[in-house]
């Protein structure tokens, strides 16, 4: 069972950006979910600053949200974490959000300010509170064997 990690990245470091999709990664493991990362291709340059006009140096940013919709439609759920923010929205995680609803899979999202809106609201399954509540609610989920 896959859960694909949706999160903000423009205007980020790689580190911050990449933090919360490993420990997601591994607690997702814990309950028996492969956690699908997008950032499984390398994103930054030598300067550890992201790179998001090319991947692996060869693959061009139009092909990304391509990449990312075929993963999401391989993938049970959407855990967003909006909490990590950047200093804009993020238009390509709230183009995946929008992806899991019309694909009628769970989204388990944590809002920060800068997203939280009416409309996003509306297209979340699962609105969670931190990270910790997010983690559960997959978990509870996964057991129930929920679906929208």
């Amino acid at each position: 069972m896959n859960v694909y990690l949706a999160g903000a990245i423009t205007g980020l470091d790689y580190d911050t950006a990449a933090a919360w999709r490993f420990r997601a990664i591994n607690a997702l493991r814990d309950i028996g979910i492969n956690g699908i990362d997008p950032f499984r291709f390398d994103y930054k340059d030598e300067t550890k600053k992201l790179n998001t006009s090319v991947m692996q140096g060869f693959e061009p940013i139009k092909s990304i949200p391509r990449r990312n919709l075929d993963d999401i439609q391989r993938s049970w759920a959407i855990f967003a974490n909006l909490s990590v923010e950047g200093p804009r929205v993020s238009f390509g995680t709230v183009a995946e959000i929008a992806w899991g609803f019309y694909l009628r899979k769970p989204v388990f999202t944590i809002f920060g300010p800068l997203h939280d809106s009416e409309y996003l609201r509306e297209l979340t399954t699962f609105v969670c509170q931190d990270f910790r509540h997010a983690i559960n609610m997959i978990s509870i989920a996964k057991v129930e064997g929920t679906s929208v």
